[in-house]
């Protein structure tokens, strides 16, 4: 069981203080209020010596979702008209889009583009935050 006090866990099971690279560099600075909150927490648990920095995680919550996929997705939930597929290839650019002043071909970033996507089919990201749960639980089953 761990518990957590201000971005600080205090994992019972490994006997450990744990927290964030980001919070343990301004932990390591005397007088802030991270360094207070590490000192009060070492004091609350003496025998809990080993203090670790876990890495940050990066959000690669969605590591396969590139525009290939997103491609392939739409190709098999789209309708008969191709409506959905149609906004995919303008946002990446592959078709025009006429203004007044003629045809000019948008681009959005691949950060708008996973955005509008998951928009348009929550159940993707229904489904990696499921699978990222049950993952999470082997893990701490494991160790």
């Amino acid at each position: 069981m761990a518990n957590t006090i201000n971005n600080i866990v205090v994992n019972d099971k490994n006997r450990t203080i744990e927290m964030s690279k980001t919070f343990a560099k301004m932990a390591h600075q005397y007088g802030t209020a991270e360094y207070d909150d590490l000192q009060a927490v070492r004091r609350d648990y003496p025998r809990y010596r080993e203090v670790i920095v876990k890495p940050s995680r990066k959000n690669d919550t969605f590591k396969g979702l590139n525009k290939s996929f997103m491609r392939q997705y739409i190709a098999r939930h789209d309708d008969k008209k191709k409506t959905t597929m149609n906004k995919f290839k303008t946002l990446i650019g592959e078709v025009k889009v006429k203004k007044e002043d003629g045809e000019v071909a948008m681009c959005a970033s691949f950060f708008e583009v996973k955005k509008w996507f998951l928009a348009t089919y929550p159940e993707i990201e229904k489904y990696v935050k499921n699978s990222q749960k049950a993952i999470n639980d082997i893990l701490e089953e494991v160790a």
